[in-house]
């Protein structure tokens, strides 16, 4: 797949939403793929917080959100269903990271040690009640919102030519 000439690759691709419930791979994949696609990195982190590393009002949020989605050329990714409306169907691709809940807290785990946070690491009731949480609302919100192309993955050992292949 990695041989596929640049502008074979950069057509088929402008506009890729990454979604999946907090240490689902999401930026992981987002990097491999922007690499891949050569397009820029909207990390929804990064865009939700002001320069004092609080919250915006949710209007604020979904404006600053706008704008970036509609750019040309974007990979957005994160977990923040409040603003499907706006990214979902603005993409040429979703990709839904609809892993077990075991492997995601484990890649969850592994993420904050590698981060050197010191533990205790949020209780895994409060991880399971917000991954249970998403499970249940992004097919309600997917079956709601025109979407151009759905890629569901639920195979934790998933590779990235796989998922390049499904798009």
């Amino acid at each position: 797949m990695q041989n596929l000439e640049k502008s074979e690759r950069i057509y088929k691709m402008n506009r890729i939403a990454i979604i999946g419930s907090s240490g689902s791979g999401k930026s992981h994949l987002a990097q491999d793929l922007c690499l891949y696609y050569e397009l820029p990195l909207v990390d929804l982190d990064q865009i939700i917080l002001d320069e004092n590393f609080e919250k915006y009002p949710l209007d604020t949020y979904r404006d600053k959100v706008q704008t970036e989605a509609s750019k040309e050329k974007w990979i957005i990714e994160g977990v923040y269903p409040k603003i499907g409306d706006i990214v979902w169907p603005s993409a040429d691709a979703v990709i839904w990271l609809n892993l077990p809940f075991d492997s995601i807290r484990e890649r969850y785990d592994l993420r904050e040690e590698s981060r050197n946070r010191a533990g205790p690491f949020p209780d895994v009731a409060i991880h399971k009640k917000e991954y249970a949480k998403l499970t249940m609302l992004y097919p309600e919100m997917i079956g709601e919102l025109t979407i151009n192309k759905l890629v569901e993955v639920t195979d934790p050992n998933y590779t990235l030519e796989e998922i390049i292949a499904e798009l």
